[in-house]
């Protein structure tokens, strides 16, 4: 099962969610979720993630009358759907 989830993964033109991919091999998103942890911990998959840290798409400086305080205290960042692709091996 762990190859498919790769081999799917491998597939995909760009990373994949959660969801899709639970969706794709008909699994249920728990039991997944425990798989792709398994992998990113082997060094197998790596999780992709939205660039929070960039202010320039930041409106709260507009709101609260000054700059962008950061993701750790804004109060419009929440956490963001996680996506996954494959590591790309390292030849030693």
């Amino acid at each position: 099962m762990l190859q498919a989830i790769l081999h799917a993964i491998e597939q995909a033109p760009e990373p994949v969610s959660l969801q899709t991919l639970s969706a794709q091999l008909a699994i249920e998103p728990q039991a997944l979720q425990g798989m792709l942890e398994y992998l990113i911990h082997k060094g197998r998959l790596q999780i992709i993630v939205a660039d929070i840290e960039d202010e320039q798409g930041c409106t709260c400086g507009i709101s609260s009358g000054g700059g962008c305080p950061g993701p750790a205290r804004c109060p419009f960042v929440y956490q963001l759907p996680r996506a996954f692709k494959v590591r790309p091996v390292q030849s030693t």
